[in-house]
């Protein structure tokens, strides 16, 4: 029996969005033509709210997006109102933060929709890359008031990113997940990209089983979970296709815009 779709949810990076940054445009007109027969359409990504505002802009959206691996949902038109919003703790962020500095970690820190660092060098700016328009260099993020968003650490050798990831797993009631090979995301409780679809199915008053998602990560499986149809892009990691209803093409074929027309 065939579902009813009464919203589509889709990661950006590498889902929606090439690894370029550029949105297909089989994906813009598809997603467009959704709207217009009535399917909502809304975006869940680890970035920031703002570095998701370009695409949500360009694609017209109405409902809340799912920002910060679901930690924070806001609104992309109008006061941009923030629906829900939950952070680390005081105590989470400084453990995270001693641990992170014992290991040398690149970090960096979200408060307030601003993105704050330790570091300017090429791994911030390639991060910046992706739509923030700015962000602040600060001596210590130890230093800034408490309730930061999110962390993120930028870590390349895979080997490494591996024990970081298991010194930081002491911290009680903290979230680990990366979103791409090099991005390890560090959130508050059980807070995910799922948590962030339950919360907006119950403010749109829609059954989870009549969401269509998309991914291509290990933070995007609590949201293919949670949707009564999860796709994985046909670049994701295995780990993500193995928890998938179904595989599309990759997203340099627009393969977001394909599984939607099917």
């Amino acid at each position: 029996m065939k579902k009813t779709i009464r919203l589509i949810i889709t990661d950006l990076d590498e889902s929606l969005l090439t690894r370029d940054n550029r949105m297909p445009d089989e994906n813009l007109r598809t997603l467009k033509a959704a709207q217009e027969a009535g399917i909502p359409v809304t975006l869940a990504s680890g970035r920031m709210f703002r570095a998701m505002l370009p695409a949500a802009q360009k694609l017209d959206l109405r409902l809340p997006l799912v920002a910060y691996n679901g930690a924070m949902i806001r609104d992309p038109q109008g006061e941009r109102t923030i629906r829900f919003h939950q952070g680390l703790g005081e105590e989470q962020s400084r453990q995270l933060l001693e641990i992170l500095h014992a290991q040398g970690a690149h970090i960096q820190g979200y408060l307030d929709d601003e993105l704050y660092v330790e570091r300017d060098d090429n791994r911030t700016a390639g991060y910046a890359k992706k739509d923030i328009d700015s962000y602040h260099v600060v001596p210590s993020l130890s230093s800034q008031r408490p309730g930061f968003t999110k962390l993120l650490i930028i870590e390349e050798d895979p080997e490494k990113m591996k024990a970081i990831r298991r010194a930081c797993s002491v911290v009680e009631g903290v979230g680990i997940v990366q979103s791409s090979a090099i991005y390890c995301e560090f959130l508050s409780g059980k807070i995910n990209k799922g948590t962030g679809l339950e919360f907006l199915c119950r403010y749109l008053q829609i059954d989870p089983a009549q969401v269509l998602a998309f991914g291509d990560q290990e933070n995007d499986i609590p949201l293919l979970k949670t949707a009564g149809i999860g796709i994985a892009m046909g670049n994701a990691v295995q780990a993500l296709k193995d928890a998938a209803d179904d595989i599309a093409p990759p997203v340099e074929e627009a393969g977001l815009a394909r599984m939607v027309r099917k």
